[in-house]
């Protein structure tokens, strides 16, 4: 599951953007969800300061903290 950013553009408030923030991936094996991170380039890479967690609340919670300023900026 991807999880993007929608907002009017800055220089065009009619033209929407989308950016890509966040990815959550399931593991059937474990049951649980791990973390990715989106670069410049658009690849994706694990997230490695959450661990992978069977409630994808806890990571939803990470992301919205980020404490890196990985995913907001």
């Amino acid at each position: 599951a991807t999880l993007f950013e929608n907002r009017p553009g800055w220089n065009n408030p009619d033209k929407w953007t989308k950016m890509k923030i966040a990815q959550f991936r399931f593991c059937v094996k474990d049951s649980t969800w791990a973390l990715y991170c989106v670069n410049r380039n658009e690849k994706w890479f694990l997230y490695m300061d959450a661990e992978p967690e069977k409630d994808l609340s806890k990571l939803l919670n990470e992301v919205d903290k980020d404490p890196i300023a990985i995913f907001w900026g």
